[in-house]
């Protein structure tokens, strides 16, 4: 029986294709394998005697009944968060935002009403952060889905990328993990009765990609890696190990995760359930008070959660004191290969 996408599953399958793809062989370009494609000023504009600059571009997809239901999601909510997820790939490389394309796919039948509320949802989102929307393309499918390109720039220094990360750097991880996961708990008709409800909620209808910190870590030259927790704390952090050819120790203790969050899911659902757009993050050890004023700087938690090392690809853990706030006796370097990483398509 042949293989099929299910059996390879999504990351396999974006290997498999990029061995099919002809190999990049100019300098400073990079493809598959990161949170965005980058193309260096020299090869946009070869003649410019301008100094460091960068193109980073992201494409992402956002379908019905795969990452929003009409059931559980407004439009308007809906159309600010096509373009947020796509944000956070670039605020992961430092870049800023500049433009972007949209690409819909809608049923003919689709009410007029509901798709202008999200394009203001949108329009929202975008102009904010004074981005335009440039165009895009529109055709019919049986659900609605949205392709949007974000396409952005890094002036003045080197976007940051996933692979920089080297033994001995300190991990970090900004905000708090787990809140978009029970914010889809209460869209789903749980009852979460909790001050920190409405803060969940809104995490994951209308997420706020940390781009403020990913510019400032690229301008300061902080990080050595970077990547955004969209799939899950656990399934990216790995992305970063495995791009960066290391391991990372992560002490489950230091991970950002509210005592309140605990009541209502255990440990393993927090860090793997996805769609934080936080940003994991490592740096030498030596810049650990420049991170730290950073936080300040920006009033954003900054949590410092483990150390780079060197066991190959790996995420294990340390200093675990067991799930929802009961102690357990296991403590130093136990593995996570049985706990669920993140969200896969396949």
């Amino acid at each position: 029986m042949s293989q099929t996408v299910g059996d390879l599953g999504e990351f396999g399958l974006i290997e498999r294709l990029a061995e099919i793809l002809p190999p990049i062989k100019h300098e400073g370009l990079i493809g598959v394998g990161d949170d965005c494609a980058v193309i260096p000023g020299s090869v946009l504009f070869p003649q410019s005697s301008a100094g460091a600059c960068f193109q980073v571009s992201t494409v992402d997809s956002f379908l019905e009944d795969v990452h929003f239901t009409k059931q559980f999601s407004s439009p308007s909510d809906v159309g600010y968060k096509v373009f947020a997820v796509n944000l956070s790939d670039l605020a992961a490389m430092g870049a800023r935002p500049v433009y972007c394309l949209v690409s819909l796919v809608l049923p003919s039948d689709l009410e007029i009403q509901w798709i202008e509320d999200c394009y203001r949802g949108l329009s929202e989102a975008a102009s904010s952060l004074g981005v335009y929307v440039l165009g895009g393309n529109i055709s019919r499918s049986c659900q609605i889905g949205f392709h949007l390109t974000l396409v952005g720039s890094v002036v003045g220094a080197k976007p940051i990328l996933r692979s920089g990360a080297k033994v001995g750097h300190d991990l970090w991880v900004s905000g708090h993990l787990g809140f978009s996961h029970l914010g889809l708990q209460i869209l789903m008709g749980r009852s979460l009765v909790s001050s920190e409800a409405a803060d969940w909620l809104s995490r994951h209808t209308r997420p706020e990609p940390r781009l403020e910190l990913g510019v400032a870590l690229c301008k300061r030259g902080l990080a050595s890696s970077a990547v955004d927790v969209s799939d899950g704390f656990l399934q990216d952090a790995q992305h970063l190990a495995r791009a960066s050819g290391i391991g990372l120790l992560v002490d489950v203790d230091s991970v950002p995760v509210s005592p309140e969050s605990l009541r209502f899911a255990d440990l393993k659902s927090l860090l793997s359930g996805g769609e934080d757009y936080e940003l994991i993050f490592t740096a030498p050890v030596d810049l650990r008070p420049q991170v730290v004023q950073l936080g300040q700087d920006l009033s954003l938690k900054l949590s410092r959660c483990g150390v780079v090392t060197e066991y190959n690809h790996a995420v294990s853990r340390m200093n675990f004191r067991g799930e929802a706030g009961e102690n357990s006796a296991d403590s130093i370097s136990k593995d996570l290969a049985g706990w669920p990483l993140g969200y896969r398509h396949f």
